[in-house]
């Protein structure tokens, strides 16, 4: 089943072409990855899937559903939920209060406090913060962080996992145990996602599929193991030829 579709998806700020007639899908079950360097459009594809920004031209469908004129609520609450590279967290919130807030952000509905308290810590569990659930956001590690930045996403119940460079600034064994992590929270819920990350043997270990961007427009979709042998990814991506 095809859980996300994305049809001739174009996006302009002012005169600079950040996306140009973008097609792909992600089907029910799927880890895609995301591929492309700096300003290929990554962020801006998942600002549009998550409701964050309105494209210029072209459709989203989420489960047959148009969402591109959605809240980026509405769109939480439909079932996809994002990281975002630079982590943000409520600094001067506990990290359980963190996960808390992007529980009822996902539901759209109070819960009791209890109850509330029980669910967040079992998230916090899910990504190895649970004995850091009563310390301040702001005295976690970057590493921690980024833990704390997927415990907020997935606690909001998603079907479609959205993660942006959440390897980004780690030391290489945290960017292990990152993938151990994400590969872990898949095999405990039944997600999709779509991975952004510039590390490539990272990519091609989570991802199903890999789909390249080069300013603005795909220019590969395949197995993994064909994109990082494609030439025309070899010349864009590594600079060969």
């Amino acid at each position: 089943m095809t859980l996300l579709k994305v049809r001739g998806v174009g996006k302009s700020f002012g005169g600079v072409q950040a996306l140009q007639s973008v097609d792909l899908h992600v089907e029910q079950g799927e880890t895609l990855g995301l591929m492309g360097s700096n300003g290929a459009g990554k962020t801006t594809l998942f600002s549009i899937i998550a409701g964050h920004v309105r494209p210029s031209v072209g459709e989203v469908w989420f489960k047959n559903r148009s969402i591109r004129r959605l809240r980026p609520d509405k769109v939480c609450r439909l079932g996809i939920a994002r990281t975002f590279q630079i982590v943000r967290p409520f600094a001067g919130l506990t990290v359980r209060d963190n996960v808390e807030v992007a529980i009822l952000f996902g539901s759209g509905s109070r819960d009791y406090e209890e109850a509330l308290s029980e669910r967040a810590l079992r998230v916090l569990a899910e990504v190895g913060l649970e004995d850091r659930a009563n310390s301040l956001a702001a005295t976690l590690t970057l590493s921690a962080r980024k833990r704390l930045e997927v415990a907020r996403a997935i606690a909001t119940d998603p079907e479609l996992l959205l993660l942006d460079e959440v390897m980004a600034g780690l030391t290489p064994r945290e960017g292990e145990e990152m993938i151990e992590l994400i590969n872990q929270i898949k095999l405990r819920r039944p997600l999709s996602i779509v991975v952004v990350e510039h590390v490539v043997k990272a990519l091609t270990t989570l991802s199903d599929r890999i789909v390249v961007l080069h300013q603005g427009e795909i220019i590969v979709d395949g197995l993994p193991g064909e994109v990082i042998h494609h030439p025309t990814v070899r010349a864009a991506y590594f600079g060969e030829g």
